[in-house]
């Protein structure tokens, strides 16, 4: 049981990690929105000290910046929440070994598939709308490595679960007899 113990005190340390990236990554995404609010509306120093800072010489190329930073803040913070609840429910159950757990985690693996994949085909629709290049931090090859890799554990996790309902199933029929 010591092992479970210490795997409790991780996951609420993760739980509350997930949460404050989670709220930080919403943050900047409505960083990233009031900032595409003050480029369409700004005067031309303030245009010519963002595009300096964005490396970007042209309004449409520090335009497309903000809203692909915008869709992966949002994509990254939406991740994020689905992290923070699977581990709020997995605290709950006491043992990452239940169905429920392990469907939750399979579906976390597939959204950090997808969600990161859609949000880089949605940012090269916005830089190909404005005509500018896509930015470089954009790549989903990570999130798919990883979301496979929870894939993975879901189903070493639902192994678990199956093996603690026939022990509980064992325990029931010894303790009738």
């Amino acid at each position: 049981m010591n092992n479970l113990t210490n795997l409790q005190k991780i996951i609420k340390v993760f739980k509350e990690l997930s949460l404050v990236a989670s709220i930080l990554a919403f943050v900047s995404a409505l960083f990233m929105l009031v900032s595409v609010g003050v480029w369409y509306g700004a005067g031309n120093s303030v245009v010519r000290y963002i595009a300096e800072l964005t490396k970007r010489t042209g309004f449409n190329e520090t335009l497309s910046i903000l809203w692909c930073d915008f869709v992966l803040c949002l994509t990254d913070g939406i991740l994020f929440a689905f992290a923070y609840r699977y581990l709020s429910h997995e605290l709950i159950d006491g043992t990452p070994f239940t169905e429920r757990g392990a469907k939750e985690i399979r579906f976390l693996g597939i959204k950090t598939i997808v969600m990161p994949l859609v949000a880089v085909i949605i940012c090269g629709v916005i830089c190909g709308c404005l005509g500018s290049a896509a930015p470089e931090n954009i790549s989903n090859g990570t999130s798919a490595l990883f979301g496979i890799a929870l894939i993975i554990i879901s189903l070493v996790f639902a192994y678990g679960a199956e093996l603690e309902r026939k022990e509980d199933i064992n325990e029931d029929d010894k303790s009738s007899e």
